[in-house]
């Protein structure tokens, strides 16, 4: 279970998470870009199921592999492993999608890249690199949350420099522009949050 730790989610930092049939809370390290791909191939062969992520050697290792990398920094990943039961899997499954910015049903995060909705991988780097002045690397080194927060920050200061910028070619200028629309506005609309989806996720094949 995830508690209190937005500043460590912001800053892209490991997140102790409780729920562990011992007792003891552990760190879970969130992904960056570079290895996002390989989180997203693992997590096509996880099943909510505990159980029946041991009836295929695909979702064995899939399941060892992102227990090992999101938790072996600190523990060996089957001291983790005998921590986890059909009890407490499918929260600390969860937590650790929350973590990674992924969700299982559109509208439960924090934005999106399925090809319905949103703007493409390629147009989102781009614009993360021109408008933030972040290197290749800079981004590679990201959390998928912290680019997705970095792009959402990108759009409403286009959105604000062009209703600033046409303030005077409006009739009612007031009516144009509010608080809410201000780069740093504390405002916020969980209901138009999203997070990459398993559909998005299976895209990346």
């Amino acid at each position: 279970m995830i508690n209190g730790q937005e500043m460590n989610m912001a800053l892209g930092l490991p997140i102790y998470l409780d729920g562990f049939l011992d007792g003891v809370p552990r760190r879970c390290v969130p992904y960056q870009l570079s290895d996002f791909y390989e989180l997203s191939s693992y997590l096509q062969f996880i099943n909510s199921d505990f159980d029946e992520n041991f009836k295929s050697e695909e979702s064995i290792k899939a399941l060892y592999e992102i227990f090992s990398r999101s938790f072996c920094l600190e523990d060996n990943v089957d001291d983790v492993l005998k921590n986890v039961d059909a009890s407490n899997f499918s929260d600390l499954i969860g937590d650790v999608k929350t973590i990674n910015g992924v969700c299982d049903q559109i509208g439960d995060s924090e934005s999106s890249f399925n090809s319905d909705e949103g703007i493409d991988w390629g147009t989102s780097v781009s614009a993360v690199m021109v408008y933030s002045g972040c290197s290749i690397e800079d981004i590679l080194k990201m959390t998928f949350p912290q680019f997705n927060r970095c792009l959402n920050e990108i759009g409403k200061r286009i959105n604000w420099e062009y209703k600033v910028g046409t303030l005077d070619l409006v009739e009612h200028p007031d009516e144009h522009i509010s608080d809410g629309d201000h780069p740093l506005s504390p405002e916020k609309s969980r209901k138009n949050k999203k997070g990459m989806t398993m559909k998005d996720i299976q895209g990346f094949q």
